[in-house]
């Protein structure tokens, strides 16, 4: 027949496999259990579960979800706290909301809770956010300061962010989430009492060096600095040029909405890029820094502008004249670039030490601790 000619077409959001065992798993926790033989012929007995039942905590394993997500769970699918939720109420929510999808899209689509739009944005990670800083023993210590709770969710959102949306435009898609080591993280959390062991997004020591790092320069405590504030940074290893890029929103757009200052958020981006520049996301914005012309090559003259202001820096510290051109010879054998005149981000991408060009052109006490 001409219809077994047609493809399927294809659907992104429904199961690919078979869901009988998934079913009889869920049909099985919702069977109550006793110790008393059933009669022969009896139907069986079903159970409800309370917002405050230990199996429901454990009933996140049965279909797929981190069980710290049990209290943000129940109340998607009862509304309130008060609720009890049985087996029919719970297969109401999950034949239509979770059940047509693969495993990975059911995770992505309970963090978005908004079928107009298909990618997440960061406000659908703030609820998350909440929920694992009142469960997890490891941020236990912070129930006593809302302020530090605060910018800990914050930070951990614009991480996740920073490292998973490459697209860099606030709009989280499914493919960026399945390409991401995000729903892996998500899992080990579970796992995981110690939150600092859990270095991707989460590290309560990370969101600590972070927030201390802008709060010293944030002289006044507005939440906002200043380029002369920012030229502090690390003993004033950054040159006014770079400084003036980053504040002219080149490397990325400001999430200040003031041209001369940078908030909370447009700093945990720079200070991500700035102190791991191996990663991919650091290595585009600094490269959107230094490829002045907008045209996807650095050239000798961009290469120029740079390295003139670190050039006069390091002369009057150490007193001596500084051959640039042999700096830079040795930088472009590193990168190895096709083209030795008209450097490419590919050419950063593939040398692991492409960082070290960057502080050559930017970041002088890094350039001198390399030197």
């Amino acid at each position: 027949p001409t219809s077994a000619l047609i493809p399927t077409f294809y659907t992104p959001e429904a199961q690919t496999v078979c869901n009988e065992q998934e079913l009889k798993a869920i049909t099985a926790a919702f069977r109550a259990t006793s110790t008393k033989p059933k009669p022969k012929g009896a139907k069986a007995v079903t159970r409800t579960f309370t917002l405050a039942t230990p199996e429901w905590t454990e009933f996140m394993t049965v279909i797929g979800f981190p069980k710290w997500w049990a209290a943000l769970v129940f109340l998607r699918i009862a509304g309130k706290p008060t609720v009890e939720i049985n087996q029919k109420l719970f297969r109401e929510w999950w034949d239509k909301e979770m059940g047509i999808l693969a495993p990975h899209r059911r995770l992505f689509n309970f963090i978005k809770n908004d079928a107009s739009r298909q990618w997440l944005q960061k406000s659908d990670f703030e609820p998350f956010a909440q929920e694992l800083l009142s469960v997890h023993p490891g941020l236990e210590f912070l129930k006593q300061t809302p302020e530090f709770q605060e910018k800990y969710a914050e930070t951990i959102v614009v991480r996740i962010f920073y490292t998973c949306n490459r697209a860099g435009d606030g709009k989280l898609t499914y493919r960026e989430f399945q390409r991401s080591r995000l729903k892996e993280v998500l899992f080990v959390l579970d796992a995981e009492d110690d939150i600092n062991n859990v270095t991707e997004f989460f590290s309560y020591e990370h969101f600590y060096v972070l927030y201390c790092k802008f709060w010293e320069l944030d002289a006044d405590h507005d939440f906002l600095i200043s380029k002369e504030d920012l030229l502090k940074y690390n003993n004033y290893s950054l040159t006014e040029y770079v400084a003036d890029l980053i504040f002219r929103g080149i490397p990325r757009k400001l999430s200040s909405g003031q041209p001369d200052k940078l908030n909370y958020e447009d700093f945990i981006w720079f200070c991500l890029s700035e102190e791991d520049k191996t990663s991919v996301t650091s290595l585009e914005y600094w490269f959107r820094c230094v490829d002045l012309d907008r045209d996807g090559v650095i050239s000798g003259y961009e290469l120029d502008c740079f390295f003139a202001e670190q050039k006069t820096r390091m002369e009057s510290m150490l007193s001596e004249q500084i051959m640039y051109e042999d700096i830079l010879c040795q930088m472009i054998d590193r990168l190895n670039p096709k083209d030795p005149k008209l450097i490419r981000l590919s050419d950063f991408k593939q040398c692991p030490t492409s960082g070290i060009l960057l502080n050559v052109l930017f970041n002088l006490n890094k350039f001198l601790m390399f030197e």
